[in-house]
C-alpha cells in the first residue's frame, strides 16, 4: 500500500491526531498515540494494528508490518501517511525527533 502523502499541519487528519496530546481529547476520541520504532515493534508482536500512523518521508518502510490495510486494532484499516519533519513534530509529544508516529485504538483490558 503507498502512503498518503500529508504536508501541512494544518491537515484534518493531523489536528486530530495533535489534539490527542490532551488526556481529555483522547478520552473521547478512546485514541491514543505511540511514537518511535521499538514501541511500534512491540505493539506489532503482540498483534496490535494502529488506526493510523505518521512516517517521516523518506522512512516509509517503518511502516511495514504494521498492518497496513489490514484493520486496525479493533476494525477497520490502517491509514499510513507519509510527513515532513514539521508535521510529525507538530503530533509528537516528545520533542525529539521520530521517525514514526502512531494511533492506536484504546484497549479493553491489560496486556500481559
Amino acid at each position: 500500500m503507498q502512503p498518503k502523502q500529508i504536508s501541512s499541519t494544518g491537515n484534518a487528519i493531523v489536528k486530530e491526531a495533535a489534539r490527542l496530546k490532551r488526556k481529555r481529547n483522547r478520552y473521547q476520541s478512546r485514541l491514543f498515540l505511540v511514537e518511535g520504532e521499538d514501541l511500534l515493534e512491540s505493539a506489532r508482536v503482540r498483534g496490535l494494528r494502529p488506526r493510523q500512523v505518521f512516517v517521516l518521508e523518506g522512512y516509509e518502510e517503518l511502516a511495514a508490518g504494521l498492518g497496513a490495510g489490514g484493520g486496525g486494532s479493533g476494525s477497520g484499516t490502517t491509514d499510513v501517511y507519509s510527513c515532513g519533519r514539521h508535521v510529525l513534530e507538530n503530533i509528537s509529544e516528545l520533542g525529539s525527533s521520530s521517525r514514526i508516529v502512531a494511533g492506536f485504538d484504546f484497549l479493553d483490558g491489560k496486556l500481559a
